[in-house]
């Protein structure tokens, strides 16, 4: 089961699939993480209270992500894909919560697992992955431009990736690797940057 934020506090259950499949309550929560987060314009979450499922939360901090970067000309120009690799239950709740909805005028298409073949397609791959050994490998394997890169391990932007949401308490911190994404040739707005942690590949901030 996914991690969630609970009377102020994460805990961890294991082994099984998301909670989200419960039905209607489960779509409510996803619901409510949507609107508490884009209200919240990426600012810190605010408490337990409000948003209960962690990875509700981080999905919709991935689709705010959308309006503040730019990808090369002729990238994500009729949709916005998002590839989601490693852990299950982050790639279910992207696809539940984020496909078939509309960035400005492009429609999100979430794929889980994408291969190598639909990879250089991704606009957005989000690396679910706790291994640090195996985010080095997915990174290595990602075309070298028009991909951004995002993962919630506490290391994810020190070993090259480009954006972190990071659980620290009940907030979710946004981490970026300045270098990660210029690389890419993605353009983060300034907005962004100055709610961000700047983390570079050295581990330097």
């Amino acid at each position: 089961m996914s991690r969630r934020i609970h009377s102020g506090g994460l805990y961890r259950d294991s082994g099984s699939r998301l909670h989200g499949h419960r039905g209607g309550l489960a779509q409510g929560a996803v619901c409510r993480a949507v609107v508490v987060v884009l209200c919240l314009c990426l600012f810190p979450l605010a408490s337990a209270a409000q948003v209960k499922d962690e990875l509700a939360v981080k999905a919709a901090f991935v689709f705010n992500l959308t309006k503040y970067v730019e990808w090369p000309a002729g990238a994500a120009a009729n949709e916005i894909v998002i590839g989601v690799t490693g852990e299950e239950s982050m790639g279910l709740v992207l696809k539940q919560v984020l496909s078939g909805k509309t960035a400005g005028s492009k429609t999100v298409r979430v794929i889980l697992e994408p291969g190598k073949e639909e990879l250089p397609h991704c606009n957005i791959l989000y690396i679910a992955q706790p291994s640090p050994q195996k985010i080095r490998a997915i990174l290595e394997r990602i075309p070298s431009t028009g991909i951004l890169t995002v993962g919630d391990t506490a290391s994810f932007t020190r070993l090259g990736g480009a954006v972190g949401l990071v659980t620290t308490g009940d907030h979710v911190q946004i981490q970026i690797n300045p270098a990660a994404a210029e690389a890419a040739q993605i353009k983060i707005s300034s907005r962004l940057l100055s709610l961000a942690t700047l983390v570079n590949p050295t581990g330097g901030r």
